[in-house]
């Protein structure tokens, strides 16, 4: 992958899918010809489509199908993204409480458990803190 053209998230300010993108490359001995960046993820799959480069995306992205593209994995080591939840305590509407339990569904049905870091972040009653994808 090291000679074809990369489409990403923005690098300015940088974006942690960014930086994910970044690491793999390194990882994987060359740094990323950025062509374009663009703010969503979506977007990077339409150009990918279009035929204008390659992208590192979130593996729940391959569920977005447009003709022209092909999701492949990552060799180990994958980058991770770590993604926290916020709302305004106090302000629990029915509808963010159906959110929450789903989120919470999602992350402890997953292999791994979610990333915990108390020092950065306060759990809610249920100890939810972030989710690595």
């Amino acid at each position: 992958m090291s000679g074809e053209w990369f489409l990403s998230h923005p690098g300015q300010p940088p974006s942690a899918i960014y930086g994910a993108m970044l690491q793999a490359c390194r990882q994987a001995g060359f740094l990323p010809r950025v062509r374009q960046e663009v703010k969503e993820t979506a977007t990077l799959v339409a150009l990918v489509a279009a035929g204008l480069g390659v992208a590192l995306v979130p593996a729940s992205v391959q569920r977005l199908h447009l003709g022209g593209t092909a999701y492949r994995p990552l060799a180990p080591p994958c980058p991770e993204v770590a993604l926290a939840l916020a709302y305004r305590e106090g302000e629990v509407s029915p509808l963010l409480r159906r959110f929450l339990e789903t989120t919470r569904s999602v992350i402890r049905s997953r292999e791994r458990p979610p990333v915990r870091n108390p020092a950065q972040s306060r759990p809610d009653d249920d100890g939810f803190f972030e989710l690595t994808i």
